[in-house]
């Protein structure tokens, strides 16, 4: 018969190294999530429906597609949305004076019901640099789109 026999110390250190392996996991999962979103690409319009409903909305099937350019000098309103776009990862900085894409979508199952839309701003190569949820109403809220409902 085999007897295992451990010593309190012993515990522990297995605790201590079980529990370092699951921070560094999970740092490492958050910092990947986090690089992931420099990786996204929305090249057609199924991808970017997909996307949306990967956030928790559901559009009406309407796209509408704008070509923008991003200012390059920027005003209090710019400055607001790129805060929004840095809590989700994005940062509008890198992009100014480029032309983008910005495709909108009506959304159907938001908790705030109608007038709510989808944005989504791709770069030239169809990489996802922004987006979010607006209210079109005056004095209408903008939003993260990542967060979900």
């Amino acid at each position: 018969m085999l007897l295992v026999t451990f010593n309190a110390s012993k515990i522990k250190s297995v605790v201590l190294i079980v529990l370092m392996g699951t921070v560094l996991g999970g740092s490492m999962l958050a910092f990947s999530l986090l690089a992931e979103k420099d990786r996204i690409y929305l090249e057609d319009y199924a991808a970017r429906v997909s996307f949306i409903e990967s956030c928790g909305y559901t559009t009406d099937g309407e796209e509408t597609e704008v070509p923008t350019i991003i200012p390059s000098e920027w005003n209090e309103l710019y400055e607001s949305y790129n805060g929004i776009q840095k809590s989700q990862g994005f940062d509008l900085d890198g992009h100014r004076g480029e032309s983008v894409t910005r495709y909108i979508y009506n959304i159907t199952n938001h908790r705030h019901g109608e007038n709510i839309t989808a944005t989504l701003i791709t770069d030239s190569d169809g990489r996802l640099i922004a987006c979010d949820i607006s209210e079109n109403i005056v004095g209408g809220e903008i939003t993260v789109l990542i967060d979900g409902k």
